[in-house]
């Protein structure tokens, strides 16, 4: 009896604790309620201005226009600049013109009057120097001339726009404003009646003073040290003016919250929030230990309006760093065939307008790009098209030189003649070979196809798709002296030889049946990067190797799509690769962790 007694009162006493553990709960979450302070979502104006006066010359945005990162916002002119330019280009040809005749004429006057110099060179140096100069001094102003394009410098949505295309602005006049898309702080103001305690630094919970559901974490930033007059929009009565303590609080970026919006800062951590908290910790915990992004594929975000002019099939990339954007070249223009490339962002998004190079009316099948400094250079497939012709647009190379947005050709000559000419008459018989094979071959086998090239010192390095040697391995070439063949519009045949035979063949899990070609590949800092597409199946594959030979192929990745068609190194070494995916969006990724 006195046991069942006992018991009971065990039962009572911990009931009597259970109620008290919940009754503090209810009045801590209620307390919470009780000291939450309001505040306002809102975001700082963004002003786009230029340090020097400027004329607009282009406006690619509207007013309420959602923009990201690094997306074109205007095109500005300086006419003083363009002016200055031309004169250090006049005086350049004048000095150019005037080196060659004292070199001439230094090599006829007689040999006593040269005896009167140390060396031939005196009667150029001076001037050369001088050349020197201009040549640096039109570099700086060309760098100054690739300021004048103005990129968005974060998301968010177009303010005001203050000058119209063709008015002349003053220095540091603001252009146009910008605000961020969502908020990124809130002012808040604690009553003087609240005893709220609060740390700079501390993580506090916010959510929409109308949308319960809206929530989002932030951390103090600063806190008052007097007391001032409150926001009408705040008070609770607004015919009673209040006061309080006014405090900035940084928000996640992430936040759902509406600019402008009024909202509730919760400073506490209730208890009743431990499980949620757990709750979500274990979600947390699996999402962070799910399958690695790297390589993840990507559509990308192409604006109906580019597809209305041009069937968008990207083939290849470059990373432009002063833009911080990828420069995609693409198979397939326009009907015109226009040399059209396209600026795209880091999370994939083309720009609208594409870029056209001017100096050259048309190329087909651009399937390479590369390039050295200020210079692009756009190389063809070299292929024939599907009726078995050989297009001279089909067979392209191009020397393009930028300045800014600017893309301007400044050499292009027909490759394929030129370099049949050259496997045909080289001393190596395997170039022979390939020469005998590319001129018996068909279109959909053994013509020649080349899709990748990247530039090692002064030499081309190019890539065969097609066609492959009796081992089936993937001819790399190289082209010695580039600036030389820009120059000449030609090469000789001993400017030709064989850098790698490279097999692909069955280093890869998918079906050794499925046979890869080469579609591109980059070098940079001694090592090389390639792809491959299969032949006969839905697969794709990166590569990397510091020697081009196949035992030294490092397999990175496969893909379970076809058609990997260009790779790049871009932003602080990552790799992007693009895929023509045909009828559908194509694909990208970027692996930061190469």
């Amino acid at each position: 009896m006195k046991q069942v007694t006992s018991k009971n009162h065990n039962l009572i006493f911990a009931s009597i604790i259970g109620a008290i553990v919940i009754c503090a709960l209810l009045y801590n979450s209620i307390r919470v309620e009780r000291i939450g302070f309001l505040g306002i979502a809102d975001s700082k104006e963004l002003q786009i201005n230029f340090e020097y006066p400027v004329e607009v010359k282009r406006i690619h945005v509207i007013q309420g226009q959602n923009v990201r990162k690094g997306d074109l916002l205007l095109e500005l002119d300086q006419s003083e600049l363009n002016t200055k330019i031309r004169e250090v280009e006049f005086n350049m040809n004048r000095l150019s013109s005037e080196i060659k005749l004292r070199k001439q004429f230094a090599r006829i006057i007689p040999k006593s009057s040269k005896a009167a110099f140390k060396n031939a060179g005196e009667f150029t140096n001076p001037l050369q120097s001088e050349y020197d100069d201009l040549v640096k001094e039109k570099d700086y102003l060309e760098k100054k001339k690739k300021n004048l394009y103005v990129f968005s410098p974060a998301d968010g949505v177009v303010g005001q726009i203050n000058f119209k295309v063709g008015e002349k602005v003053g220095g540091f006049a603001t252009l146009m404003t910008l605000a961020n898309s969502s908020p990124t702080f809130v002012t808040g103001f604690i009553n003087e009646s609240l005893d709220v305690t609060l740390t700079e630094g501390q993580q506090v919970k916010v959510r929409s003073a109308a949308r319960p559901d809206v929530t989002a974490t932030a951390v103090v930033k600063s806190i008052g040290r007097r007391t001032v007059e409150m926001p009408l929009r705040l008070l609770k009565y607004q015919n009673v003016t209040a006061y309080g303590r006014e405090v900035t609080l940084a928000l996640s970026e992430s936040n759902q919250f509406l600019i402008g919006e009024k909202v509730v800062v919760d400073p506490s951590k209730p208890i009743l929030s431990f499980m949620a908290m757990a709750k979500a910790s274990k979600g947390e915990l699996l999402s962070s230990f799910e399958t690695s992004t790297q390589f993840s594929l990507k559509k990308m975000d192409i604006p109906n309006s580019l597809y209305e002019l041009t069937k968008f099939e990207p083939s290849g990339a470059i990373w432009l760093a002063d833009l911080n954007k990828y420069l995609v070249i693409s198979d397939d223009t326009d009907d015109t065939h226009s040399p059209l490339l396209f600026l795209m962002n880091r999370d994939g998004s083309i720009d609208s307008a594409p870029l056209k190079v001017s100096g050259l009316s048309e190329i087909m099948d651009i399937e390479s790009i590369a390039q050295d400094g200020q210079f692009i250079y756009l190389l063809s497939s070299q292929s024939r098209n599907s009726s078995g012709d050989v297009k001279n647009n089909r067979s392209l190379i191009v020397k393009v030189k930028r300045v800014g947005l600017e893309l301007t050709a400044v050499s292009s000559f027909q490759l394929r003649p030129l370099l049949m000419e050259a496997l045909s008459k080289s001393k190596n018989t395997e170039l022979n070979t390939l020469a005998l094979t590319i001129q018996s071959g068909t279109v959909k086998n053994g013509d020649l196809d080349i899709e990748g090239m990247t530039l090692v010192g002064n030499d081309i390095l190019i890539a065969l798709k097609s066609p492959h040697n009796s081992s089936d391995e993937s001819y790399i070439l190289r082209l010695a002296n580039k600036d030389y063949i820009f120059t000449n519009k030609y090469f000789h045949a001993s400017q030709v030889s064989v850098e790698a035979k490279l097999n692909f063949h069955g280093k890869t899990e998918t079906d050794e049946s499925n046979k890869m070609g080469l579609s591109d590949l980059v070098y940079a800092n001694g090592i090389y990067y390639l792809s491959t597409t299969c032949k006969k199946a839905n697969c794709s594959a990166l590569w990397k190797t510091s020697k081009l030979d196949s035992d030294h192929l490092k397999l990175l990745k496969t893909f379970p799509v076809n058609q990997l068609e260009g790779i790049a190194l871009g932003h602080a070494n990552e790799i992007l690769g693009v895929f023509d995916e045909g009828k559908s969006e194509p694909y990208y990724f970027i692996n930061e962790t190469h």
